[in-house]
């Protein structure tokens, strides 16, 4: 999911940095969310799936930050930078990672893979309206609701619907929209605009999550949403780049509400 840095070759990144700009942050942020769906409606997962998962979310993400370093122009960031920088060695990476997912996919259940494919239909059209039109769109949300539901697929496919998985993805979704609008609003992007609505929107999202008996996603987007809005107001003195690793990283509030559980037995 900052300012402009002076001398990227040369400068030195935190770990927490270093995660996020090698785009290791969203993969993790979307299995650990997949296995929390999944936990929740009580669906079992095959490691398969959470590893076709996390390379293609990773591959993904990897190609459109080269794609934005390529015309990123005298705006660059940190990311545009280290991907300018390490341009190569990613290139090298996608080309080992394709055969790898070609192979998971294959061995993925029929239902499962339809229901990714026909979600690369309307990511598709945003790939090709970005970067091949290079249309001037506002991504967030495009991009917040196709990750949630991309996340909670494997959880839908396997027979859970109704208003109960409605919620529950759309309070993640919700979740995803707020984390890149808060980065658009440190970076003073027109976006950012919407932080302190769609914050208050998420919470009630969470709100709904939480009266459908949903409590241990509803308490994992509160607590993500609360890290956002803490990283907000007491952010200003963190490097951007760190800003941004720890927004995304806001985002791994399952793993605390995991543990949660675990202690209480429930």
């Amino acid at each position: 999911m900052a300012t402009t840095v002076a001398s990227p070759a040369l400068q030195r990144h935190s770990l927490v940095a270093q995660w996020h700009l090698s785009s290791l942050d969203a993969p993790c942020v979307a299995i650990v969310w997949t296995l929390f769906f999944a936990r929740s409606f009580r669906v079992v997962l095959q490691p398969r799936t959470l590893c076709a998962l996390g390379l293609v979310v990773w591959m993904l993400y990897v190609a459109d930050r080269i794609a934005d370093g390529l015309r990123a122009g005298a705006h660059m960031e940190a990311r545009h930078h280290f991907y300018a920088q390490h341009r190569t060695t990613f290139l090298i990476g996608l080309g080992i990672a394709a055969p790898i997912l070609a192979v998971l996919v294959i061995g993925l259940p029929a239902y499962l893979r339809t229901g990714w494919l026909v979600l690369g239909v309307p990511l598709a059209a945003y790939i090709a309206a970005v970067h091949g039109l290079r249309w001037r769109i506002r991504k967030e949300m495009v991009v917040a609701v196709i990750f949630a539901i991309a996340c909670a697929m494997p959880t839908l496919v396997s027979g859970v619907s109704g208003l109960h998985a409605a919620a529950g993805v759309a309070a993640f979704a919700s979740l995803c929209w707020l984390n890149c609008i808060a980065i658009a609003r440190w970076e003073r992007r027109p976006a950012g605009a919407l932080f302190p609505s769609l914050a208050a929107l998420t919470l009630a999202a969470a709100s709904c999550a939480a009266l459908l008996s949903l409590w241990p996603l509803a308490l994992a987007v509160a607590l993500s949403t609360l890290t956002l809005l803490l990283l907000h107001r007491k952010g200003r003195e963190l490097a951007a780049v760190d800003r941004r690793a720890l927004a995304d990283a806001a985002l791994l509030s399952p793993l605390l509400v995991l543990v949660v559980q675990a202690v209480t037995n429930r």
